[in-house]
């Protein structure tokens, strides 16, 4: 399994501010950097969910639609909950749509399609890696130690998961 200084690119560490929270310097800037990276990657889905919803079309598009509306609200719900602990360890949640873009080991989502099936298919392998990041990330925060940041991490990998069975049963209901 890769640590996570394999799996990210070379990106500074974040500035972390003074807080009286107990944990040391070195395993906040740790937890704050691991906890950065995935809001990105929860940003990306969000984004994309969002831009599925806006532009399925076909036979099955209002289910679809319903679908990419709920996990895109569920992405925003979780990049909350992973920002609020960015800022209680003393760190900045970088969110800008410059820092999505340049931070993000999704490839580029495929915008030019339409069909309903398609958008799903794309949704669910991104929701796939994204969960698989996101248990890499808990695995990374229990190292530190830190039970807390790893708690917010698994409840972010289980709305992730949850999201990725809502999405694999529309699949699922057109085959």
């Amino acid at each position: 399994m890769a640590t996570f200084a394999q799996r990210t690119s070379i990106r500074p560490l974040p500035f972390v501010t003074l807080t009286r929270n107990e944990m040391p310097q070195h395993g906040r800037e740790t937890a704050v950097q691991v906890l950065d990276r995935l809001l990105v990657e929860v940003l990306d889905v969000m984004l994309c969910a969002r831009h599925a919803n806006w532009n399925v079309r076909g036979g099955d598009a209002n289910g679809a639609r319903q679908t990419f509306a709920t996990l895109a609200d569920a992405m925003a719900i979780q990049a909350d909950s992973i920002a609020e602990r960015i800022r209680a360890l003393g760190g900045s949640a970088h969110a800008t749509v410059q820092t999505i873009a340049a931070g993000s080991s999704f490839k580029p989502y495929p915008v030019a399609i339409r069909d309903g099936q398609e958008h799903l298919d794309a949704m669910a392998m991104r929701l796939g890696l994204l969960s698989a990041e996101a248990r890499l990330s808990i695995l990374d925060c229990k190292s530190l130690g830190d039970a807390v940041t790893a708690e917010v991490l698994t409840a972010a990998n289980a709305a992730i998961d949850h999201a990725l069975w809502q999405v694999e049963r529309q699949i699922s209901a057109k085959i």
